[in-house]
């Protein structure tokens, strides 16, 4: 609501993420020398800590987010705090006393034409082009960073990418749809989307504060007394990022689990039919099937215990997400069986391909959006743009990409932006010609691309995308040393189908042994490792990119998207077991 206020009002934003570090938060606000913040009430305890050393701030603005007696409580005594802090200095309001004052201003602007009549001619010779007006600074890349960089964008590139999404999904929505909005702003695409959304006639429902209290009990301990937000608005569209995503995973993995062994069985079967039968576009025994497996006794009790009756399809912004999981998610909890993906470079806020449900496949990350330039450059000799199929790092430019620079940061610009309008993404890209849907597969981070003891460049993001579609792999952590002339890996281990798969290659060993001890188990270890690389093989990775060994774990391994400190810190933990072989064989057991 303030973002749509503040940019019809000509009032340019700063966008971050609400669990932006404290000493980030002070950086962002002495570099765009804010003076109103916008915040949820749980938040106001940080900024009674933070705002000594932001002396231009003079107005927050809150929402009370919940009406329990304890939060408000909360909420007031924090505002007794401030007021106690800085008096007169800092002004407090809530967004409920925002709008009546707003309300109220309306009203007595109504009584006068003369005044407004003066402010609209003192605005249309003040007002700029699309063009050149900012919208807003936004910190994409905010978390865990040391020089956070705020990126201008311009009201012309929000336009355009309002403009995209709107043509591309005009054919895939209806009057009867409900999209439920909870990503922060700091994510423009949510904000574009759900423009876009508004145009096309969505109803729209906002969450209570992101994803705590999205699902319902016993899934959300903040949901214990009452229903979750997805029950309570039954949205029929829903976005998602990738580790809010990996969090539902395991949920219906664990709900799975409470099922008998027959039943699992015949669960799995009906999702991969479903999953297989989701890329026919024209197949009429496709549809039917869809529709057959759509009413089982098996899929929709899953769904409808996450996400009701009326969810049709989803969506994920994230362009490295597990192929395999994804068809998953959308065949088990959509109607349509369909999970399309969004590739955004967030470095810029902007996006670059979208999958429209109608065009939805498993072999790219969907269409280039039409306001969009894009081409590919040579990085090595072994990603190279005349190879075919052409490989390189993406480039773009064009109407939605910002072109104004990194706020008050020359060097930067400078290094991102090139002649002729061109911006590099650092992303590294393979052009799949799928004709119903071309576009490209993305295969990693040019930055991450790690030389191996052979001298070679392979892709880590590209490697470790393509462990974790074996069913026995949660999640994996790849691990580089010029000790090893192969990658190492650290193996979570998705319990149900690593056990399953133990007791039936070693029916003499691992039934009745504790999870702990098949971790550890030497046999265990080589028959997990040769099954994960022959699995590696067959989707696509060549042998010299096959790991060399495995550390199994159960425990869940930090995701990228919470910090690449937390990712450094497991690597290191690991990274003398695998590395050195007298460490590694006295950590299994014979």
């Amino acid at each position: 609501m303030l973002s749509h206020a503040a940019s019809v009002s000509n009032i340019p934003l700063v966008t971050m993420y609400p669990n932006s570090d404290k000493w980030i938060i002070v950086e962002i606000l002495l570099q765009t020398h804010g003076r109103v913040v916008f915040v949820d009430s749980d938040l106001l305890g940080i900024l009674s800590e933070i705002l000594f050393e932001c002396p231009n701030v003079s107005t927050i603005i809150y929402d009370q987010i919940t009406t329990s007696a304890e939060d408000i409580k909360n909420t007031e005594a924090c505002i007794a705090g401030l007021k106690t802090s800085f008096g007169v200095y800092l002004k407090i309001i809530s967004l409920e006393r925002l709008h009546d004052l707003g309300k109220a201003m309306l009203q007595r602007e109504s009584e006068s034409t003369t005044n407004r009549k003066s402010r609209e001619s003192e605005y249309e010779g003040q007002k700029q082009s699309d063009g050149e007006r900012i919208w807003g600074t936004v910190y994409p890349l905010s978390n865990g960073k040391k020089n956070p960089l705020g990126v201008l964008i311009t009201v012309g590139n929000t336009v355009a990418s309002i403009a995209n999404i709107h043509q591309i999904l005009k054919t895939s929505t209806n009057r009867s749809d409900t999209y439920l909005s909870y990503l922060p702003l700091a994510f423009t695409f949510e904000y574009n989307l759900l423009n876009a959304f508004l145009l096309l006639g969505v109803r729209i429902g906002f969450g209570t504060n992101g994803v705590l209290y999205l699902l319902p009990p016993p899934y959300s301990d903040l949901t214990m007394e009452c229903s979750g937000d997805i029950e309570s608005f039954e949205p029929s569209i829903l976005f998602g990022i990738p580790a809010w995503w990996d969090t539902i995973h395991g949920h219906v993995l664990e709900k799975i689990k409470g099922y008998s062994n027959d039943w699992q069985e015949r669960f799995w079967k009906s999702a991969e039919q479903k999953a297989e039968h989701i890329t026919d576009p024209i197949g009429v025994l496709s549809k039917m099937t869809i529709c057959a497996l759509e009413r089982s006794i098996y899929l929709k009790p899953i769904r409808e215990k996450f996400f009701g009756t009326r969810m049709r399809w989803l969506g994920i912004s994230c362009s490295m997400h597990a192929r395999e999981k994804r068809e998953f998610l959308g065949a088990v909890l959509s109607s349509s069986g369909r999970m399309v993906e969004v590739f955004s470079f967030m470095a810029m806020s902007t996006m670059v391909t979208f999958m429209p449900p109608s065009r939805y496949n498993n072999k790219n990350t969907g269409m280039i959006l039409p306001s969009l330039q894009i081409k590919l450059v040579s990085v090595t000799p072994r990603y190279s743009a005349l190879s075919s199929p052409p490989c390189g790092e993406i480039f773009i430019r064009g109407p939605s990409v910002p072109h104004m620079g990194y706020f008050k940061n020359p060097e930067a610009s400078l290094a991102a932006f090139l002649d002729e309008g061109w911006v590099k993404t650092g992303i590294l890209a393979e052009w799949d010609p799928y004709k119903r849907c071309p576009g490209p597969t993305i295969i990693g981070n040019v930055d991450s691309l790690e030389r191996r003891y052979s001298g070679d460049y392979v892709p880590i993001e590209s490697i470790e995308a393509a462990y974790r579609k074996c069913r026995l792999v949660q999640d994996c952590c790849i691990i580089y040393s010029g000790r090893k002339p192969k990658p190492l890996a650290v193996i979570a281990v998705n319990e149900t189908h690593f056990r399953r798969f133990c007791d039936y290659h070693l029916p003499n060993q691992t039934p009745g042994m504790q999870i702990d001890e098949i971790l550890l188990s030497r046999p265990v270890n080589t028959l997990v490792l040769n099954q994960l690389n022959a699995n590696a093989r067959s989707h696509g990775i060549m042998d010299f990119e096959l790991i060399g060994g495995i550390i199994l774990v159960k425990d869940e391994l930090p995701k990228v998207s919470r910090s690449q400190k937390e990712k450094d810190e497991s690597k290191n933990m690991h990274r003398e077991l695998l590395v050195d072989p007298r460490v590694f064989l006295a950590h299994l057991k014979k």
